[in-house]
């Protein structure tokens, strides 16, 4: 039958051959006809995805692995961390997104996401469904590649949203919970110490970052009001209202160690956020972990498995928690200076 080699920019091409990385673009603008069905074990369906160098999301039966995560007080992973390839923004929400796809009922700390340009068409239906029932959503708008919150916006009319773009756009979480007035997020920490198996630790403290606006919510009026909308500190630290103080109880930044305290004065339930925040972390790094432990294997060919490890990594999450203390991921981070 033979193969007919095509220009990079065919969009009817049905396999992706190369020699180095793949564009992370690229990899998310894969057709249905361009994934490759695998074979089913255990009788779980498993779909296999063509990624750059082999790497693949086994999407189903990964969930299996939760029953032993639930059991530990430390966070053990199986495998490994997915170090650059995971870090990349564009491809975090591509593999959630895929999971998501497979098992929604175990994925709902994700807003709504969509990823342009592969996903313009996915999301202006949505939009005319809102508009054919009269309703109005709030969308955050960021760079495909951006970091550091530059380059986010907020919109509510999604029809000025051009298909060329390269974005991702999510649905706008707008019933926050509040401290003081202020919209806020966290920085949850997690350390990873070891590779296959990997084992990864979650640090019972971190930030609490506040927006330095008194929060309303969205309207055409305050769309621009990013210092209300967006909790950044890289955001938030221009605005001539950000305090700066040396405890961790007053300021703009403060830590988790003082919220948790606050959560127990106020009678809600603390040791249910750990749960929650371990769980979203946990399920998130599940999505991962078939694409690292090839990683980590190829850098170390003969490596019996279990052997000394010899790399480690500290990652942040952002989490936002809505008025019901649920928890939302909202990206994770590799810089060092977070």
């Amino acid at each position: 039958m033979g193969f007919v080699k095509t220009r990079d920019e065919d969009e009817t091409a049905n396999l992706i051959w190369s020699d180095s990385a793949v564009q992370q673009e690229k990899i998310a603008e894969l057709r249905n006809y361009q994934k490759a069905p695998g074979e089913t074990r255990a009788g779980a369906d498993q779909i296999y995805y063509i990624l750059e160098n082999d790497y693949y999301i086994e999407a189903a039966g990964a969930l299996n692995l939760m029953q032993y995560f639930k059991t530990t007080l430390t966070i053990e992973v199986s495998k490994v961390l997915l170090l650059g390839c995971w870090l990349n923004k564009l491809v975090t929400v591509y593999l959630l997104y895929q999971m998501i796809k497979c098992q929604p009922q175990e994925y709902t700390f994700i807003p709504r996401t969509w990823i342009f340009p592969a996903e313009y068409t996915q999301f202006q239906n949505y939009v005319k469904e809102l508009k054919k029932k009269r309703r109005q959503k709030t969308f955050i708008v960021k760079p495909a590649n951006g970091a550091m919150g530059h380059g986010i916006s907020l919109i509510r009319n999604g029809e000025k949203l051009q298909a060329q773009d390269h974005l991702i756009v999510q649905e706008y979480l707008d019933k926050p919970f509040l401290m003081e007035g202020y919209k806020f997020d966290l920085r949850v920490y997690i350390l990873v110490t070891s590779c296959d198996p990997l084992k990864v630790f979650l640090y019972h403290d971190g930030l609490v970052r506040m927006g330095t606006e008194k929060y309303h919510p969205p309207s055409d009026s305050n769309l621009s009001q990013l210092y209300m909308h967006l909790t950044n500190y890289s955001v938030n630290k221009h605005n001539e209202h950000f305090e700066r103080d040396e405890t961790e109880d007053k300021g703009s930044k403060r830590s988790i160690k003082w919220f948790t305290e606050f959560l127990e004065t106020n009678n809600l339930d603390v040791s249910k956020f750990w749960n929650d925040i371990s769980e979203l972390v946990v399920k998130t790094l599940i999505v991962a972990e078939p694409h690292v432990l090839h990683a980590y294997r190829m850098c170390r060919p003969g490596q019996a498995p279990g052997s000394d490890s010899v790399c480690f990594e500290v990652l942040g999450f952002d989490i936002l928690l809505d008025r019901k203390l649920k928890p939302w991921l909202l990206e994770v981070n590799s810089f060092k200076q977070m």
